[in-house]
């Protein structure tokens, strides 16, 4: 017994030691970037969500399983009443919200719950949302009163804005972005109230491949193939009340797949990205202006 807690205490105090030390391992004017440690634990979209002093993330490399750390002790097992829970969490108080599978199992719908501790309790689907789309990848602003989630209705990837009335009910509001149906549009998130930030493999529209199909005899176009990019980080900002078109952020941006980024204050956060070693890794940052 003594021995199985000496090696307890010795894991628990590595991690301690190397997850509180901040290791630079890239800087340009704008920004630095940070090791957390947290890149041994996955390969896969591990999706960060700030919760109290910590994350809460994914891994794959633990069977898919989410997990919170407050980079002080190794991290918790964090429980979702779901296996089929996917992408990131959006918390307010003790309200989070998050991906799963519908009731109809077709599509993927946001689903509220109750936060006990180091789990989800009392989860259920958001009745505002259609059963005939999906919706998935829901933040949340800092007072609570404004989410967002990433939607398909129609056809169109689209970031959707869901307003809390006074009932404490959600409403749709507007469509604060639509993509070509061809790209995909990942883990939007607030900064404030007139700035979004998302992931996108969108282009510039080139075709690649043109499909036909035979119509009485003959071959007409039937689709357009667009080139997809790797995933980047988007940034939309609202002027005088109308959404203007995203633009890349150079910043947070690399040459491999680039997922999503959250922010811990205005000028820090995390970043979900392939770069370095070609697997979904998290990494700590802070903005130099």
């Amino acid at each position: 017994m003594k021995k199985i807690v000496l090696i307890t205490f010795v894991i628990f105090s590595i991690f301690k030691v190397r997850s509180q030390d901040k290791i630079l391992i890239s800087e340009t004017e704008n920004i630095k970037i940070f090791e957390t440690n947290l890149s041994l634990e996955s390969n896969g979209n591990v999706w960060p969500t700030i919760y109290n002093e910590g994350l809460i993330f994914s891994s794959n490399k633990r069977n898919n399983k989410y997990f919170f750390t407050d980079f002080k002790l190794y991290p918790t097992r964090f429980k979702t009443s779901s296996k089929n829970t996917t992408g990131p969490f959006a918390i307010f108080n003790s309200e989070i919200y998050f991906t799963g599978l519908s009731k109809s199992k077709i599509n993927l719908a946001v689903y509220k719950g109750k936060i006990d501790e180091f789990g989800i309790i009392e989860a259920e689907e958001l009745p505002i949302l259609k059963l005939d789309f999906s919706y998935a990848d829901p933040a949340i602003s800092k007072d609570g009163n404004r989410m967002i989630v990433v939607a398909n209705e129609k056809g169109f990837p689209h970031i959707l804005e869901l307003i809390r009335n006074r009932k404490n009910e959600w409403e749709k509001g507007s469509v604060i972005y639509i993509s070509n149906p061809q790209f995909e549009i990942l883990s939007a998130t607030i900064f404030d109230e007139n700035t979004i930030y998302f992931s996108s493999n969108a282009s510039s529209g080139k075709i690649e491949e043109v499909l036909y199909t035979l119509d009485n005899g003959k071959f007409a176009v039937s689709e357009f193939v667009i080139e997809k990019s790797s995933f980047n980080i988007y940034k939309t900002i609202r002027n005088n009340g109308i959404w203007q078109l995203p633009v890349k952020v150079s910043m947070f941006n690399s040459e491999f797949d680039d997922l999503g980024v959250v922010f811990k204050t205005p000028k820090s956060g995390y970043l979900n990205s392939f770069r370095y070693n070609n697997s979904d890794n998290i990494y700590y940052f802070e903005l130099k202006h």
